[in-house]
């Protein structure tokens, strides 16, 4: 839609069986939405918006249990392109609203290189 763009990904991650802590970690689900607008061809300031649950689990070694968690984050970055297939981005994300897990308060910086 011109100069404005959406992208998003969804996926799980699965985990095998830890010997080390003697439990199987419970399958997460997460998914990552961006809107943006490039200024130019170089520049492209977005918005993001993610989710991420994980189902509990036990951890048998210590008969301790790991409570569902979930998150829903929010954040504003910039992303500069750079040689036609090269770019960095500099992001801020802050948590919104989640459950029995620590909430997002992060600064990321990501080189990207496709060829």
């Amino acid at each position: 839609v011109g100069r404005l763009s959406y992208t998003a990904d969804a996926g799980f991650v699965f985990f095998g069986k830890s010997t080390a802590a003697d439990a199987t970690p419970a399958t997460i689900f997460h998914t990552n939405h961006r809107v943006g607008y490039a200024i130019n061809d170089a520049i492209e300031p977005f918005v993001a918006l993610d989710y991420e649950t994980q189902g509990s689990w036990t951890n048998k070694t210590g008969n301790a249990r790991v409570a569902r968690n979930r998150e829903l984050t929010a954040g504003l970055g910039v992303m500069f392109k750079y040689y036609g297939n090269q770019s960095i981005t500099v992001r801020y994300s802050g948590g919104v609203s989640g459950e029995n897990r620590s909430a997002t308060d992060s600064l990321n910086l990501k080189y990207a290189y496709a060829w």
